[in-house]
């Protein structure tokens, strides 16, 4: 056998390592939807639109979302509330665990646990989703 026959071992395991990686990486797309094919199937809109004082630790909050989606899903949306400079703050999530059709909105309330005693300062609230 001559030198030009030889097959070199080294070859054959970067061979192995580039079909290994190229079959993870095609794993990992698949899995977490890298293909565009899931896009805004489920998309959630919300937001807080009164609350309440209960007593010093503690405010009642209105909010609702809205699935903006093209199809049924379950919300993980957080509802927050602070003040301005956001010294007094309380927050909870997720609020809703049943489904939601598209174009469906729910509304609802919850009391929250505000830090420092500061349920008077809060004046503004949001709700996000992911």
């Amino acid at each position: 056998m001559s030198n030009s026959e030889a097959v070199n071992p080294r070859r054959k395991v970067n061979k192995w390592l580039i079909v290994i990686g190229v079959l993870i990486f095609a794993y990992l797309v698949t899995y977490f939807g890298g293909s565009g094919s899931n896009a805004n199937k489920t998309t959630f809109m919300g937001s807080v639109f009164k609350i309440n004082v209960i007593n010093p630790a503690t405010v009642n909050v209105e909010f609702q979302f809205r699935n903006v989606g093209s199809e049924t899903g379950i919300p993980d949306c957080k509802v927050k509330v602070q003040d301005v400079s956001g010294t007094y703050s309380g927050y909870d999530y997720p609020v809703i665990n049943t489904e939601v059709k598209p174009m469906e909105t729910i509304s609802g309330n919850m009391n929250l646990t505000i830090r420092n005693q500061g349920a008077s300062f809060v004046t503004e609230g949001s709700v996000t989703c992911e």
